[in-house]
């Protein structure tokens, strides 16, 4: 295992971040950086698909263009002394899918170009891509998946600043995670469904305080149907993570049914166990489960679900996730409402420290049949329970409102007003009120 960087800690097998230190040293193996990612995924085209392309294929390409301007009346999100600036942004981008009987992929790709007219800040480029790939080895059987995410994420995983402002940048960071899945689909029965494979996963992060992992991973998945409408699944998974400060393994196993009570309604429950060697500092095998109920009529929808997983986490390589979370639609003619409640409570290994209480309401309408209202209203309460720290409350209100006029297929016109209003008695940076207005062209070619 290699040094750990500068700025993280490890208490016993639980780790923590401290300040930012860019003298973070080189891992032990560097992962795939996007660049890097983007030479593999050429080369291994070449290599597994060369037969799919001679086959009857289908594609398409279509490129866009997006111009907007902003104005922000507290671009840094300060809770005094606020900032206000113009913002302009240029978004070339293009969605390609390509389908063949060997291969299928479709990939979204956008590149962000941002000008502060009082230079509040200077940033480089924003690129995000998002890339899909399936290759049919043989057919039915042997399959190759290929996906890659690069984007702006939230260095703290239960608050997402990327929807907040543009200027959130202490709390974001470039984020790129390469999977390749080869596995196999068995079917020895009518009934039954057996898939079982290897998946590797690279994460890596462009903040130095961040952790990049390597996630090397073998699972098997059954399906049976017992009857037309009741289905047993069962999963098993073995996970080892090799990252700059820490190896560790995680095994998992869920197993219950699924019940289809009516057309496009069912309900389902799954229980299991996890287990962690080192990161989790008990090694105690720990409950799990996803559940959840789902009610749906043409117009009408309800859903609730629960469950327990692990999600990435720049920080702490990786975060508990416990959900529990309630949300209903409604779409009739030209409108659609809807509404949620969720919970979720964060932590890593046995212990718990963050709580997030969300409240979302929306509401669209077509006022024509070219133009199109959208509200809506979100209200997240955060409380934090590091160790050795004063608990923390914060809420924050998040509003949104917009209108799309539809020119033609290819041609969209939009206004955009947004109010983020955060208050916290406990963290003084979580002060701020924030208004924009944004002014947007986007045209498909």
């Amino acid at each position: 295992m290699s040094g750990k960087p500068a700025g993280c800690h490890q208490n016993g097998s639980r780790i923590t971040s401290g300040t930012k230190d860019l003298s973070r040293p080189v891992p032990y193996a560097a992962p795939l950086s996007p660049v890097r990612f983007q030479t593999f995924l050429i080369l291994a085209v070449l290599v597994t698909t060369g037969a799919a392309v001679s086959r009857a294929s289908d594609v398409k390409i279509e490129p866009s263009i997006t111009v907007s301007e902003e104005y922000n009346d507290n671009v840094l999100l300060q809770p005094q002394g606020e900032i206000t600036d113009y913002i302009t942004r240029i978004i070339p981008g293009v969605r390609a899918k390509y389908n063949a009987p060997l291969w299928e992929w479709d990939i979204d790709y956008a590149y962000e170009y941002r000008h502060y007219a009082r230079e509040t800040t200077r940033e480089d480029p924003i690129q995000r891509l998002n890339l899909l790939s399936r290759t049919r080895i043989i057919k039915d059987f042997f399959f190759i998946d290929v996906k890659d995410k690069y984007d702006m994420v939230s260095l703290i995983t239960s608050r997402d600043y990327a929807q907040i402002g543009p200027l959130a940048f202490q709390y974001l960071t470039k984020q790129n995670i390469f999977t390749v899945n080869p596995y196999l689909v068995f079917r020895p029965t009518e009934r039954t469904e057996l898939t079982t494979g290897y998946e590797y996963r690279n994460v890596w992060y462009s903040d130095p305080q961040a952790i990049d992992k390597n996630v090397h991973a073998a699972y098997g998945d059954l399906n049976h149907l017992l009857t037309e409408r009741l289905k047993m699944m069962a999963s098993v998974r073995y996970e080892r993570t090799d990252s700059t400060v820490l190896d560790f393994t995680h095994s998992t196993f869920l197993i219950g049914p699924r019940y289809e009570y009516q057309e496009r309604s069912f309900a389902w429950c799954r229980i299991g166990a996890s287990r962690f060697s080192d990161y989790d500092p008990d090694k105690a095998t720990r409950p799990i489960w996803d559940a959840g109920i789902l009610y749906s009529t043409p117009t009408v929808s309800i859903r609730y679900e629960t469950g327990r997983t692990w999600i990435d986490d720049a920080l702490t390589i990786i975060r508990k996730e416990d959900r529990y979370i309630l949300s209903a639609s409604r779409d009739v003619q030209r409108t659609s409402l809807g509404a949620s409640l969720a919970y979720r409570e964060y932590g890593s290994g046995g212990f718990s420290d963050e709580r997030r209480y969300t409240t979302a309401v929306s509401f669209s309408h077509y006022l024509t049949e070219r133009v199109q209202g959208l509200y809506s209203v979100t209200i997240n309460k955060y409380q934090r329970y590091p160790i050795k720290s004063p608990d923390t409350t914060s809420i924050a209100y998040l509003t949104d409102v917009l209108i799309n006029y539809y020119a033609n297929e290819t041609l969209t016109y939009s206004i955009n007003y947004r109010y983020a209003d955060s208050y916290s008695h406990d963290v003084y940076l979580d002060n701020y009120v924030n208004n924009r207005i944004i002014v947007e062209v986007k045209k498909t070619f």
